[in-house]
């Protein structure tokens, strides 16, 4: 079961934490389920979804360090197999876009364009 706290609110800015530690910004007048590049230099892309809660919460995922090879079957089911693609869980989680940038046969302007 997930678990999602409040923390606290910063003008129209509201932080919550899931049962991992996970900080999640919520912001209101978002598009949903289109991925963007992050506006954290330590991540490579975010987007914004709606969490269990039915809150906007806005997901970091990607190293910006690397590439995604997804053009290459060995290292694409690797990738796949090591983070568990087969039941990536919710769309609030950065796991579930991880693996959308990582399917066969679809790039990042893919998945940047059409979202989820």
């Amino acid at each position: 079961m997930l678990s999602i706290s409040y923390l606290y609110e910063i003008n129209e800015l509201v932080l919550y934490e899931d049962e991992h530690g996970f900080v999640f910004e919520a912001e209101e007048g978002h598009t949903l389920n289109k991925p963007m590049s992050s506006d954290r230099a330590a991540k490579k892309y975010m987007v914004y979804v709606k969490n269990d809660k039915g809150k906007v919460v806005k997901v970091h995922f990607g190293d910006p360090n690397l590439k995604i090879k997804r053009d290459s079957d060995e290292k694409r089911k690797n990738f796949r197999a090591r983070h568990g693609c087969d039941n990536p869980g919710p769309k609030w989680k950065p796991k579930y876009w991880a693996c959308k940038t990582w399917e066969k046969n679809r790039t990042v302007g893919d998945v940047m364009k059409k979202g989820g």
